[in-house]
């Protein structure tokens, strides 16, 4: 049986950044497409993204609804999981006439860029896994 110390925090593995190819339109000067830097979201990020991204209405008889804009919340999530480039550099955002990350990802990259790399990020922040799949397929091979 194990130690219930296995579950202390200095005993769980850490999920290093990774690199990934955002797109291949920004080119480094050998001509290679740049690798963008990208780190799994906490907990109390992704609450703070989806709180953001609940907007809540009014309807009829004054009943209160809550929807969720994933406009809203993808491009926050892609910005919260980018650590190279910065996208909070104010240069780097004046450059491509913007004002904040969340626009300044949006213009640097296209609609399916975008999606890619969101669903990079879902993957690295443990929402494509399933443990006992894995445990499953170990035991098989």
């Amino acid at each position: 049986m194990s130690s219930f110390k296995n579950f202390f925090k200095e005993n769980a593995e850490q999920i290093e950044s990774i690199e990934y190819v955002a797109t291949s339109r920004f080119k480094d000067d050998k001509g290679a497409p740049i690798r963008w830097k990208l780190r799994p979201l906490t907990n109390t990020e992704f609450d703070d993204l989806t709180n953001r991204a609940n907007k809540t209405k009014f309807g009829g008889k004054g009943k209160r609804e809550v929807k969720f804009d994933l406009s809203t919340f993808r491009p926050g999530f892609c910005v919260a999981g980018v650590v190279y480039p910065d996208l909070n550099d104010a240069e780097l955002q004046k450059n491509w006439g913007v004002m904040g990350a969340d626009n300044l990802i949006k213009e640097m990259l296209l609609p399916g860029e975008l999606t890619d790399l969101y669903d990079k990020l879902n993957e690295i922040s443990g929402f494509d896994k399933d443990i006992n799949e894995e445990i499953e397929e170990a035991k098989n091979s």
